[in-house]
């Protein structure tokens, strides 16, 4: 079968287990080098795990204030829904209020669904109606309130949706990618500096290229300079840096989210409608896409293996058998004020995927064999 045209770099394909072994420090050639020369040390791999650590004390942070957000706020709103008895109450002293003697500090009134009688404590130096009055206002505030938390616990708990991927994507890079993990690390710092969720250091291995080009006059920077050279692929700016990429039984290529810009890149920007889009149910994890050229149809055996890898990466991927949501591209939307590489679908089917029947699976097994880290033993 022909595959389909890939006009962001058809040649890349992520690092195989032989060429990582052969590049044990990871350093991936030259980007690995500045990545190095910034951070201090190529063969050094408790730099790329303490910068990975420092992303996740952040998020964890994050996670942790946010948390006490959806908390507050349903509160709030537990609280808010008592209107409907606050003002039935008041309801029951209008009712019943030609029954109130003249300073009494309690009126009998019946309740309206059982009949039981029941006593409400009433100021007698204001009398039932004004005690009316002060619940119907008590309830009409309750009400307010519950409508103006509603938006707000469902942007927090968006949010907390948010983190929990950015969280599990930090947790999948290991450094045994080579160049590949380190940008999309850098990647991730990037997105949480957007985000205002870590402060920039000023650091990093693409301020370091920006100051070379620079001072070689090429890139953005001072007029009269040398024209930029065209971007090699494997830099920074190339899309396919924050995917990785698969071949199915039928030669047809599935590309998986390495972040939340791979993530987004593979379901809103690289994703047709002939394709087919996967993602774990109900948890973190990566936006997977089986790519297709328009008229043809996924073979259960294809739609199977891309399956397996949506639920390899994904934070269910120790559950043996999952759930794994696939639908068209054409139903993958961005939701309005969504964070980067959020998304909605509609129209989904469900699958069962097998993490460890994954070609991804038995990648980690070789390299857990040879004594490497992997994304389950940090």
């Amino acid at each position: 079968l022909q595959e389909p045209a890939d006009p962001i770099g058809a040649s890349r394909t992520p690092l195989s287990a032989a060429s990582r072994a052969a590049d044990p420090a990871g350093a991936g050639g030259p980007v690995g080098a500045l990545f190095a020369e910034v951070y201090g040390g190529a063969g050094d791999a408790d730099v790329f795990r303490r910068e990975k650590d420092r992303l996740l004390q952040a998020v964890g942070a994050a996670v942790k204030k946010n948390r006490q957000k959806v908390k507050s706020f349903r509160k709030q709103i537990a609280e808010a829904e008592a209107h409907e008895d606050v003002k039935t109450r008041a309801d029951e002293i209008m009712a019943y209020q030609h029954g109130y003697q003249q300073g009494a500090s309690a009126l009998t009134v019946y309740d309206f669904e059982t009949g039981e009688a029941k006593e409400i404590p009433i100021d007698a130096l204001k009398g039932p109606v004004a005690a009316a009055e002060a619940l119907y206002k008590k309830a009409r505030k309750q009400r307010r309130t519950a409508g103006a938390v509603e938006p707000l616990l469902e942007a927090a708990s968006r949010e907390a949706e948010y983190l929990e991927q950015v969280e599990f994507s930090l947790r999948e890079l290991t450094g045994q990618g080579g160049k590949d993990d380190v940008l999309a690390l850098e990647e991730i710092d990037a997105e949480l500096v957007d985000a205002r969720l870590v402060k920039p250091t000023g650091k990093g291995t693409a301020a370091e290229i920006k100051r070379q080009e620079r001072s070689s006059g090429g890139g953005k920077g001072k007029r009269g300079g040398t024209p930029s050279k065209p971007k090699k692929k494997g830099g920074r700016d190339d899309p396919m840096i924050n995917i990785r990429r698969y071949v199915a039984p039928s030669g047809k290529e599935v590309l998986v989210g390495r972040n939340s810009r791979g993530n987004e890149a593979v379901s809103l920007s690289i994703g047709k409608d002939q394709d087919v889009w996967f993602h774990v149910r109900g948890a973190p994890g990566a936006h997977v896409i089986l790519r297709q050229q328009p008229g043809q149809e996924a073979s259960d055996e294809d739609l199977q293996y891309a399956a397996d890898l949506a639920a390899f990466h994904s934070k269910l991927r120790t559950g043996g058998k999952v759930d794994v949501s696939f639908t068209s591209p054409k139903f993958v939307r961005k939701p309005s004020g969504g964070r980067l590489g959020m998304v909605t679908i509609d129209k989904e089917r469900v699958m069962l995927g097998m993490p460890d029947a994954s070609e991804a699976a038995a990648e980690e097994a070789s390299e857990r064999a040879a004594g490497k880290k992997t994304a389950s033993s940090w």
